[in-house]
């Protein structure tokens, strides 16, 4: 991603993508970005009620960033993703654009994970986990089968 083009992208109707917003569309809550660039898809789920951090290497991105969106409610994290913290899961949903990012992404969010790049979401959520927080009462057991 270079920003020097994508920044135009930021206030356009075009962008994200249709396809891009379908995948995003079941995304609520805390969100990151990861290696965002300007941060299209930020921009886009903060406008419809997310609590959105992006993450970038690039502090151009962050420059460009303020001139186009100005009142943005997007927060900036301009660290390494070796410099997150994956001992907690910290964020409702990731969002990445690297299968390389997956594994790391996974670690960090409650709920899912969305990749842009290849248009899958990934489901974090630990069945398990879940069905022991039930009432006893909701839980299935063998003997209910």
């Amino acid at each position: 991603m270079r920003p020097e083009l994508e920044r135009h992208r930021l206030n356009s109707e075009e962008y994200p993508t249709e396809e891009q917003r379908e995948l995003l569309s079941g995304v609520s809550g805390e969100v990151i970005e990861i290696d965002g660039g300007v941060g299209i898809a930020s921009e886009y789920l903060s406008r419809n009620g997310c609590s959105v951090t992006l993450q970038s290497e690039e502090r151009l991105c962050f420059s460009y960033r303020k001139k186009e969106v100005p009142d943005s409610t997007v927060k900036q994290w301009n660290v390494s993703t070796d410099q997150i913290s994956t001992d907690k899961k910290l964020f409702d949903y990731v969002i990445i654009r690297d299968t390389s990012k997956t594994e790391m992404a996974q670690k960090i969010a409650k709920i899912g994970v969305v990749n842009l790049s290849t248009g899958e979401t990934i489901s974090v959520i630990d069945t398990d986990v879940v069905d022991e927080e039930k009432p006893k009462a909701a839980r299935r057991t063998k003997s209910d089968e």
